[in-house]
């Protein structure tokens, strides 16, 4: 894990991409306890996390052009395991033009 300031640099320096805190993709304290914490299958935390994004009502404000080049970071080490990854399809779902590339 890094501080927001270090990742921040380093996102600049290094790529040029801009960091945006964007809380609304973070799967509530609950549903993170649910899974992590007390053993919840994926595939529950998987429909869960996506009505969480539903009832939040995203992608919202974000477009595909603010998408552009956006990158969503995990700590995860595969993405069959992170949130990030759901959220990446629910968003290609809302942008068929969206491409997804797990780093």
């Amino acid at each position: 894990y890094t501080k927001k300031p270090d990742l921040e640099y380093f996102l600049r320096r290094l790529t040029g991409i801009v960091y945006i805190h964007a809380q609304e993709f973070a799967p509530s304290e609950e549903l993170f306890q649910a899974y992590k914490k007390r053993g919840g299958s994926w595939d529950e935390f998987k429909a869960a996390y996506r009505s969480l994004l539903v009832s939040r009502g995203l992608p919202g404000d974000w477009t595909l052009e603010r998408l552009d080049r956006a990158c969503l970071l995990c700590s995860e080490p595969e993405p069959e395991s992170c949130h990030r990854s759901i959220a990446a399809s629910y968003l290609a779902a809302a942008f068929p033009g969206l491409d997804i590339e797990h780093l």
